[in-house]
């Protein structure tokens, strides 16, 4: 046996070859690249309940949207997605890049419990209740890339409480400060009383030119003890699910039939901030509208709700999307969760 294989070595060579290269292809990682593929929708029936509250059984479904964005694809992987129409290939952005699956998934949930709690405060505001006692606002490190200069102690959720140059203050954002000056960050760890001051810099300029900052902070609204809410856990992470969220609660907790027997999914962060009690804001820009209205229609859904980005750059590309995969679909732009409600009341064409 072994003299057989002496002799054929090159041969056995030549065959293993192309399976050694196949192995190489599916596993290494490509991380500069990520895929976005269809998902599917996630009804919201589930997600949040407000106990002591009555709420009504509603006449149709509303869902979120979700999609499936590899992180880190392989070679294989690559070649696959450039015959698969319904999925995009993207160049990680460089503040992106580096940054560790676990780190990647908990700044995602961030997001999603920020989502969450906007979503029930603005159910709150909505059904006319005073909602200054019922939340507190933090600004929480939501990314640390570690592709550049980190400050060493500095975790996700940490509340940034002061900023200081020099021992003078210069409030709580990061992103006001200029490149390239050593700051002291006062941070309150999450959880914790206790506050750790920790120097550095976090925002400096690369060999390009580019202002790069190691840290992004969002302002995360924290619900108080007095909101009877209980909040189911989802794998399903990010903000986007915001508006679709909402949409779920208000519908609940109102006596009147918004869904009318219709299956509504859609996406859209809710962009809002509260002033004097009052909540100003618009329905936010996300990512992967193509595979989220894919998946909606794959799902049975009847709507689809889509904020309008830049120039109208998400609904048409919704659209375009309905178009080209020939959905059955109905697509709907709303700016703001007040025109999701008057869509569903019939009020809007």
């Amino acid at each position: 046996m072994i003299a057989f294989l002496k002799d054929h070595r090159r041969l056995i060579a030549l065959l293993t070859l192309p399976y050694f290269a196949l192995i190489f292809l599916a596993a290494y990682p490509l991380e500069d690249w990520r895929l976005t593929a269809p998902g599917g929708v996630s009804p919201l029936e589930d997600r949040l309940d407000l106990r002591d509250f009555d709420t009504y059984d509603l006449n149709g479904t509303y869902s979120s949207t979700y999609i499936i964005d590899s992180g880190h694809t392989t070679f294989l992987q690559l070649i696959f997605a450039t015959f698969t129409e319904a999925t995009d290939i993207s160049i990680v952005p460089v503040s992106l890049r580096g940054i560790s699956p676990a780190d990647e998934y908990e700044r995602a949930s961030i997001a999603r419990e920020n989502a969450d709690n906007k979503a029930v405060l603005l159910a709150y505001y909505m059904l006319g209740h005073d909602i200054e006692p019922l939340y507190t606002t933090h600004n929480v490190v939501t990314l640390i890339n570690h592709t550049f200069a980190t400050v060493p102690g500095l975790g996700l959720r940490d509340e940034i409480v002061d900023i200081l140059i020099d021992d003078t203050s210069v409030g709580t954002n990061p992103a006001s400060v200029s490149c390239d000056v050593e700051m002291t960050l006062i941070v309150q760890k999450h959880g914790e009383t206790t506050l750790t001051t920790l120097p550095g810099i976090i925002k400096h300029t690369d060999e390009l030119g580019r202002c790069l900052s190691s840290i992004r902070t969002d302002t995360y609204y924290a619900l108080t003890d007095a909101v009877p809410v209980d909040t189911a856990p989802t794998w399903i992470v990010g903000p986007s699910g915001g508006l679709m969220q909402f949409l779920q609660l208000y519908d609940s907790l109102i006596e009147e039939d918004l869904l009318k027997g219709r299956h509504v999914a859609g996406t859209g962060t809710l962009s809002l901030r509260v002033e004097g009690g009052e909540v100003i804001g618009t329905v936010g820009a996300v990512g992967g509208v193509k595979q989220k209205v894919i998946g909606a229609d794959a799902a049975g859904a009847d709507i689809f709700f889509v904020p309008p980005g830049s120039s109208d750059s998400l609904y048409l590309q919704a659209l375009d999307t309905v178009e080209k995969f020939t959905l059955s679909i109905t697509v709907v732009r709303v700016e703001t969760w007040l025109e999701a409600v008057a869509y569903l009341r019939g009020e809007t064409p």
